[in-house]
Order: structure tokens, then C-alpha cells, then sequence
């Protein structure tokens, strides 16, 4: 909800489906650590004049002093990490990948969290972008 109070495009609904017997239907998975913001005024301030969107099979994680500018658009998986120090810049970044899955049965029942939901996060596809040295960085379609 924070990205969409930023003034993102962010799609209602993502994959659905009916795990341990419980129909679900889940939303684009975002995580804003609290590194990248903590409120919805930072978020804004990370994104403001950006043209961001998020389609519903979406995963995005967003962890430290990132800022978006320009037209960002995911429709998969991306993952941008950077360490103390790091700035990263994301400047019209297209990502387009088979994202993550949920995939639905308790496998091999050693996992009691998997038992318990019914389903697991297959991870198929992620543009990855992590920065753990110091300085300023730059991300988009030319990197």
C-alpha cells in the first residue's frame, strides 16, 4: 500500500488459488525494508516524480538508500539490495522474468511453516541488484 500512496501503479491482485484447502488470492509482494523507508513520506520521497508499476505476479524487495526515477516497471521479480554506505539510483529499469510461484502441497513434511500454509514461494526468476561497497551506483536498462 505504501508504493500506491507514493503515487505507484501497483495491480490489485496477484496469483491465486486454493492451498490446504483455503482459497487465497494473493497481492503483488512488496517488502520496504525499514532501511528504504519507514513511512509513507519517505516512501513518497524515494519515488516522487517516478513513474512506477508493479503488475499483480509481482515480487519486489527494496532494502537501503535506493531512489527510483524515471519509468520503473516490474512484471517478475527484482530485488535491490544496498549495504550502509551504498546509494543506488534506479533510472528506467524494465524487468520482465517468471518472478516467484506459489506452489501449492506441504512437500516432504519436515517443513511445519510449508504444513501449516499449505503452500511454498518458488522462486523461478529474479533480477538481483545488490551493492555492499560504499558509494554511489546507477541501475536501468543500459546496466
Amino acid at each position: 500500500q505504501m508504493l500506491r500512496m507514493a503515487g505507484a501503479t501497483v495491480a490489485d491482485e496477484g496469483p491465486a488459488g486454493s492451498f490446504a484447502g483455503v482459497p487465497l488470492q494473493f497481492p503483488p509482494w512488496i517488502v520496504l525494508l525499514p532501511s528504504f523507508a519507514t513511512s509513507p513520506a519517505d516512501v513518497k520521497r524515494r519515488v516522487e516524480g517516478a513513474e512506477v508499476s508493479v503488475s499483480g505476479r509481482s515480487a519486489v524487495v527494496l532494502e537501503g538508500d535506493i531512489t527510483l526515477q524515471g519509468k520503473v516497471s516490474v512484471d517478475g521479480a527484482l530485488v535491490i539490495k544496498a549495504a550502509p554506505g551504498a546509494k543506488v539510483l534506479v533510472k528506467d529499469l524494465t524487468v520482465e522474468n517468471e518472478g516467484w510461484e506459489v506452489v501449492g502441497g506441504v512437500g516432504d513434511g519436515t517443513d511445519t511453516y510449508v504444513a501449516m500454509r499449505g503452500y511454498t514461494i518458488e522462486k523461478r526468476a529474479t533480477k538481483e541488484f545488490i551493492f555492499s561497497e560504499p558509494g554511489t551506483h546507477t541501475v536501468g536498462n543500459s546496466t
